[in-house]
């Protein structure tokens, strides 16, 4: 168990750097598209509320638009440029972004719309899983005190009645009962 436990845990903690990175780009990307529509209201095309956008980011979203920038002026379809930082983040407020500019790109049409409706999209989605996550946190702790409470109780117990331990030791399953109790609840508190 503690061998799968540890070989689980590097790939868990990289996965869950990897979905923070994912949200900070998606919470930066909602201002960036607020400035990209208002340069695309006044009059500039698309890389020039790229470039605008990317001047008012701060990284990582700002390196991702100079890096969309530097492969647009070298002649890459914009579609390959936007497709790139996509899939570098596993995030749904990047791939629609990515997807309503290679859209709009190659249909034509304006533009400024479909990001002021991707935005809100995208505010709502925020508003939403920070909704979500305050209704779990009550939840979360209610787990973590029931995980908690055997580990607090046990010592007490045993200090208090040190009888009913030494009854279960002299069990002859006495050990492994209470060694798979232990694993039972370990392996609960991992699903939870």
């Amino acid at each position: 168990v503690a061998a799968g436990f540890a070989a689980y845990l590097p790939v868990a903690a990289v996965k869950e750097l990897a979905r923070r990175r994912a949200n900070r780009i998606e919470r930066q990307l909602t201002d960036a598209i607020d400035l990209a529509t208002g340069t695309l209201q006044s009059g500039c095309n698309l890389t020039q509320a790229i470039a605008t956008a990317a001047s008012g980011a701060s990284q990582p979203l700002k390196g991702e638009f100079e890096t969309i920038l530097q492969r647009v002026s070298l002649a890459m379809p914009l579609d390959r440029a936007l497709g790139s930082f996509a899939e570098r983040y596993d995030s749904e407020g990047v791939k629609l972004f990515a997807l309503a500019l290679t859209a709009k790109s190659q249909v034509g049409g304006e533009l400024a719309p479909v990001l002021r409706s991707l935005n809100e999209t995208l505010r709502d989605r925020w508003r939403q899983q920070r909704q979500v996550r305050a209704q779990l946190a009550g939840a979360r702790m209610t787990a973590l005190v029931v995980i908690v409470l055997p580990y607090v109780v046990a010592p007490v117990l045993a200090y208090l009645q040190p009888g009913w331990f030494q009854t279960l030791a002299d069990l002859p399953l006495g050990p492994s009962i209470l060694f798979f109790a232990v694993m039972i609840q370990l392996t609960g508190a991992l699903w939870i």
